[in-house]
């Protein structure tokens, strides 16, 4: 099975756009990005240059920043637990996924 990323995804608060892009256009401040959300623009983008598993982790991680703000969690934590928790839920979504599908073998 190939990884794939949903074109837009659904949400109690309507859809989200997903949207593939060149990383140049997700740099911040802080450097650079393989991903983004914006809750005002209903839309996450992702890095066009990722492989497949990467660039869904990298969804999965922004979906779970879109969760979090639709929960009215937005702002409730700081940016750096935020992002913790956001890798610590995508890596285990991924995890679950990629063993779903037989991507990864049992130890």
């Amino acid at each position: 099975m190939d990884a794939e990323i949903p074109k837009s995804v659904e949400t109690v608060l309507g859809p989200v756009a997903v949207d593939r892009v060149p990383a140049i256009e997700l740099v911040d401040e802080k450097g650079g990005n393989y991903g983004d959300f914006s809750w005002s623009d209903r839309r996450i983008r992702v890095a066009e240059e990722l492989s497949e598993w990467v660039a869904v982790q990298v969804y999965r991680h922004e979906w779970v920043h879109l969760v979090l703000a639709d929960a009215g969690l937005q702002g409730a934590l700081s940016d750096e637990i935020e992002e913790v928790v956001c890798d610590a839920i995508a890596n285990a979504l991924i995890r679950e996924a990629r063993a779903s599908c037989g991507a990864l073998k049992s130890v």
